[in-house]
């Protein structure tokens, strides 16, 4: 009522021209909705849909383009852009694969136990444990692929350059530990971790981190993995003269 098409359409959101489009529909047919059977046509029919679904569930770990290949293999000849908007239309996600450690049978029985023994232990018994871990980490390695965007070709050559350092630039690992408590102390250290530096980690964090939160007589567990430098006969001696007594591990 006294507005122009510019101003409703800005009130609604939309383009002038949409809105044009729409009275005129409407002058014409009584109706906003758009003519069926206008637009392109659909390349694939419900039945292609289907296969598509099938191909693609059966190759969920491939890439897209190993997908359209199989695709074109069942006599499906599309594009890989319509590809992406089917897998849309039929509710694909793509998502990263999370890494976790194989567990064979005899580990899954072990763990099993372990839960066993352990269910009943109460709040106050699992204040008494050190828990700890380590890890290494190479800071000038990527392990993904480094993409680059850029416009039309235009582009530095040294964008398109990743700098590596021969060898790999070397690795550095940090051992910590925590309880109910807190954190305790850690250690960082170049390259990898031997039972040699093990047993000094022992003696020079996890002891100190033990008299952070327990009396000189208060009984606690130590918790650390299986890994061979763990249970190697010298780090097994060290435990032994610092009376560390350990929590086992699956």
């Amino acid at each position: 009522a006294g507005k122009s098409e510019r101003e409703i359409a800005k009130e609604l959101k939309i383009s002038k021209i949409c809105f044009h489009n729409a009275i005129h529909r409407y002058e014409e047919r009584t109706t906003v909705e758009h003519k069926r059977g206008t637009g392109s046509r659909r390349i694939t029919t419900k039945r292609e849909d289907r296969n598509l679904s099938r191909i693609i569930a059966q190759n969920k770990k491939k890439s897209i383009r190993t997908i359209n290949a199989a695709v074109k293999e069942s006599n499906i000849d599309i594009l890989l852009t319509t590809l992406c908007r089917r897998m849309k239309e039929l509710g694909f996600k793509s998502q990263a694969t999370v890494k976790k450690q194989l567990l064979t049978k005899r580990h899954r029985v072990k763990r099993l136990e372990w839960c066993k023994k352990h269910r009943d232990w109460t709040v106050k018994d699992w204040k008494k444990v050190i828990f700890s871990d380590e890890s290494n980490f190479r800071p000038f390695e990527r392990k993904n692929k480094q993409y680059v965007w850029f416009r039309d070709r235009v582009y530095k050559e040294e964008d398109l350059i990743e700098v590596k350092m021969q060898g790999g630039g070397g690795s550095i690992g940090i051992w910590g530990c925590i309880t109910n408590q807190g954190v305790g102390c850690f250690k960082i250290y170049s390259g990898t971790i031997d039972s040699e530096r093990y047993i000094d980690v022992i003696e020079n964090e996890l002891v100190p981190s033990s008299e952070l939160w327990f009396e000189r007589d208060e009984e606690w567990l130590f918790q650390q993995d299986n890994a061979r430098r763990h249970t190697a006969k010298r780090t097994m001696e060290a435990f032994k003269t610092n009376k560390i007594k350990l929590l086992g591990w699956p």
